[in-house]
């Protein structure tokens, strides 16, 4: 469980990072914001899940080109590390690394 001093804290944090503003439900103006960045993500979708993929987020039938995407440009460093480490592929559960042969 998070302490509200905890939760405080790190919202806190969080918004130091931000140029714009934090709104948080209860602040004055949030459901509007809601309601507007809602609409974008419906209008256009593809502009804010264009190509992230989690690997977390896989499902047992993602398998291939869905764990290399997920991965992007570290995926073939795995690839290696996995063959010199794991040549048999022994720990292959999950979203599986194929080791380079």
């Amino acid at each position: 469980m998070i302490s509200t001093r905890s939760l405080g804290e790190a919202v806190g944090g969080l918004a130091r990072t931000f140029t714009g503003q934090l709104l948080q439900p209860k602040d004055p103006g949030y459901d509007e914001a809601r309601t507007v960045h809602n609409g974008l993500i419906d209008k256009r979708p593809a502009l804010f899940f264009a190509a992230a993929r989690y690997v977390n987020d896989l499902g047992e039938d993602d398998a291939g080109d869905s764990v290399a995407a997920a991965y992007g440009p570290n995926y073939r460093r795995l690839q290696q590390l996995k063959a010199k480490y794991d040549p048999d592929n022994f720990f292959h559960m999950n979203q599986n690394i194929c080791p380079v042969l």
